[in-house]
């Protein structure tokens, strides 16, 4: 019975370090807030926020640099960014003419 106790405590402390893992994984290095990211965004692609026709964010990992990828749409362009979630840095971009 005592080592069943044991195995159960042992099996709760390994569950909490993985969650508490995962989430500081998830978490860590986004210093960024969601409307710098957009600044950062159309002012190196020469637009304004007035001129989006469509935008999805979302939160990305590559390898473990913390990035936001921000795609969005004017009447002309397709623009996609990654971006640096901690310096604002860009580290990819690319457009399309529609």
């Amino acid at each position: 019975m005592k080592s069943f106790k044991k195995y159960l405590i042992g099996i709760g402390v390994l569950l909490t370090l993985v969650f508490v893992g995962s989430y500081a994984y998830n978490q860590v290095g986004y210093k960024l807030a969601i409307s710098d990211v957009e600044k950062i965004a159309y002012q190196n692609a020469g637009v304004t926020k007035s001129k989006v026709v469509s935008q999805t964010l979302m939160k990305s990992r590559e390898g473990l640099l913390a990035t936001y990828k921000i795609r969005f749409e004017t009447e002309s362009k397709r623009f996609v960014y990654t971006i640096n979630a901690s310096t604002g840095s860009i580290i990819d971009r690319r457009y399309k003419v529609k």
